[in-house]
């Protein structure tokens, strides 16, 4: 039976990386079991591959996780080989969506840039 494709959010995996097993940790740690197991294949936007990162490293430079367990992290995040479908938008937009926006800050425009990639996916899993 082929791998149910799904949107892995960076989110759910976070919680495979950080330490104190955050309140989604049993959910993330079983999504991870299943791709492991071949059951899913991950789904991603190439702005997950920026945030994921970026919470690393904040985690790294703030003495949550040692290098050891960063050097872990990429490998394990190479190993998932993830489909990354691209967000087709410039930082006009960005700004854009950012002033129409009720949030503030980094939150608002990434809350709106996951909705149009939601959006997006949905076209794209519907054609």
């Amino acid at each position: 039976m082929p791998a149910e494709r799904f949107v892995l959010d960076a989110s759910v995996a976070v919680e495979w990386f950080l330490p104190g097993g955050g309140p989604g940790f049993r959910y993330a740690s079983g999504i991870l079991e299943r791709i492991g197991k071949g059951e899913l294949a991950p789904l991603v936007p190439d702005l997950w591959h920026y945030e994921l990162g970026s919470v690393l490293i904040a985690a790294k430079r703030d003495k949550r996780i040692s290098a050891a367990k960063l050097r872990a992290s990429q490998h394990l995040i190479r190993r998932l080989q993830p489909e990354t479908l691209a967000i087709e938008i410039d930082a006009a937009t960005v700004v854009d969506i950012s002033q129409r926006s009720i949030c503030k800050g980094t939150t608002r425009s990434t809350l709106s840039l996951r909705a149009d990639w939601h959006a997006r996916l949905l076209r794209w899993t519907m054609a």
